[in-house]
Order: structure tokens, then C-alpha cells, then sequence
């Protein structure tokens, strides 16, 4: 709403000027400190990838004109070292390090965690399936075999819900 009412001034002053008033008006004295240090802690944790880096690219962008300003390969770097650990072994393993491009890294980078993601729902979806109807009755998720919703919970889960799965108590409805 403010930009609607004062986008003559900020297209006209430009968009350097612009953040000029908004440090000066809106940010405390140590602000650049503070931006730094949420940028420089952030991981991504269990965020979408996507997110994560519109998070950090946005507050990036507090600090155009400012010595502070992460360049591209800055960001990138950061990026690579505080991703996800199962999404940065996918990226190790197809070399993903290889791409230069920022913009083709981060698009890249997409469909790693979405395929991270993606594997963490179904297996999400595998262990309740598998707490409601244990494999003695022999239930799957739809199209997917229980042979893979084992494998992938004894990978990523362990022992301890192989142990629950290898307790074999009745279904809820007789079977």
C-alpha cells in the first residue's frame, strides 16, 4: 500500500535513494550487523529451497548500495554450505558445484529439494500407513510397493521403526 501511494517518489528518486530512506527511517543504527548475521546463520533446515534463498535474497537486498552487499557468488557459496544435508549429498553426487550460474544453480537446486522434499512425504506417508496397518496384513500405499516403503524407512529411520515393523500385530480389521 505505501508503494502505491509513493511510487512517483521512489521511480523518480530511484530505487537506491529509495533504500536510503528506508535505512534512515525505518532501520535502527546497528541494522547492518543484525542483516548480516541472519544471513550468515541461515540454513535452510526443512524450508524449500526456494524460500530459503527468496529470504535471503530479500534481505540481501536491504543492503543495495552498501559495502556489505553479498555479491552472486557470495550468495551461492553461502547457499551451497547451508542446505539441507540429504539435498546437498544429491548435489555432491551430480556435481551440482560444476554449475557457474547463480540463477541456473538455484533452478537446479529446485528440483534436488523438491525431489528431497518429495521422498520425505512418501516416507511421512509410508510410516503412517505402516502404524495404522502393520505388514502382516500386507498394505501398501497406492502404486507403491511395501517393499520401498520399507527400504525407505530402514534408511532413514533405522532400527527402531524396523523393530516396530517387525512386531507384526493384526490390523484393526481382523486380517
Amino acid at each position: 500500500m505505501w508503494y502505491c501511494l509513493n511510487c512517483v517518489a521512489v521511480g523518480t528518486a530511484g530505487f537506491l535513494a529509495f533504500m536510503a530512506h528506508i535505512h534512515s527511517s525505518w532501520l535502527e543504527p546497528s541494522w547492518e550487523q543484525e542483516v548480516k548475521l541472519a544471513i550468515l546463520v541461515s540454513h535452510q533446515g526443512n524450508t524449500p529451497i526456494s524460500d530459503w534463498i527468496m529470504l535471503l535474497e530479500s534481505m540481501n537486498t536491504l543492503w543495495n548500495g552498501h559495502v556489505c552487499k553479498l555479491s552472486k557468488n557470495d550468495l551461492h557459496n553461502h547457499i551451497q554450505s547451508h542446505i539441507h544435508a540429504d539435498t546437498m549429498m544429491a548435489t555432491m553426487t551430480v556435481e551440482l558445484h560444476l554449475i557457474a550460474s547463480y540463477d541456473k544453480y538455484k533452478r537446479a537446486l529446485k528440483v534436488i529439494d523438491d525431489v528431497r522434499i518429495r521422498a520425505d512425504n512418501l516416507l511421512k506417508a509410508a510410516v503412517k500407513q505402516l502404524m495404522l496397518c502393520p505388514p502382516k496384513c500386507y498394505c501398501t500405499l497406492p502404486g507403491i510397493p511395501l517393499s520401498f516403503c520399507i527400504s525407505l524407512i530402514v534408511h532413514y529411520c533405522g532400527k527402531h521403526i524396523l523393530h516396530l515393523y517387525s512386531r507384526q500385530i493384526a490390523c484393526p480389521d481382523g486380517h
